[in-house]
């Protein structure tokens, strides 16, 4: 009389073994699909700078930003460029914490304009990340040239944030064309050039 519930246990048994199996295997793949999903951060971070330059919201702009040499206050600068669809701005500060502005000029922009400036961008390689050694950035890093970082964002993330430096051995986190990144950047704003050069000779230096 106790074969057939031995039957029934061997069963149930069998079954729950099984299940416990199929649910090892199901957790397993997907682990491994999850996993094969992830992108390096580096890949992330590139992804998010070519997603600004190629599809700009609303709130993208540009940033370039200078730190001049360090010498006395009275001879140093900054320099600040930002663009996107409705503005173009450059500011040259005199002395230390840009706060004393030397020349400033604003001017509008369009979308058609800015989208043409964001696809020469990525051809100048501003999304473009060194894979070399790269070196700590500090307030006073190449302290006889210029520290310059290249800035892509919109207001709920920042695509990039690179640099480099005007000193042939202090290398960077930027890959791209630096001179070509800043010429482009510079024609996008009449007058922004002579304004930059007029108070580096102000201040009785190129650096």
């Amino acid at each position: 009389m106790k074969q057939p519930n031995d039957k029934v246990g061997l069963i149930i048994l069998v079954t729950l073994v099984t299940l416990v199996l199929i649910g090892g295997v199901v957790f397993m793949v997907r682990v491994i699909l999850s996993g094969s999903n992830k992108k390096p951060s580096s890949q992330l971070k590139q992804t998010a700078v070519v997603d600004l330059l190629e599809n700009p919201t609303d709130t993208t702009r540009v940033e370039v930003k200078v730190r001049g040499s360090v010498v006395a206050r009275e001879n140093h600068y900054d320099i600040d460029i930002s663009l996107s669809s409705s503005s173009r701005q450059v500011k040259v500060y005199q002395g230390y914490g840009r706060n004393n502005v030397a020349k400033e000029i604003n001017l509008g922009n369009d979308n058609n304009s800015f989208n043409a400036y964001l696809k020469a961008l990525k051809n100048r390689g501003f999304s473009r990340e060194t894979t070399n050694k790269v070196a700590t950035k500090n307030d006073g890093i190449c302290p006889g040239g210029q520290l310059i970082e290249y800035i892509v964002r919109d207001d709920s993330t920042v695509g990039s944030d690179l640099w480099t430096t005007s000193c042939n051995n202090i290398q960077g986190s930027f890959g791209g064309n630096s001179q070509g990144v800043i010429d482009l950047t510079l024609a996008q704003i009449p007058g922004a050039k002579d304004a930059i050069d007029e108070v580096q000779r102000q201040l009785g230096g190129n650096n």
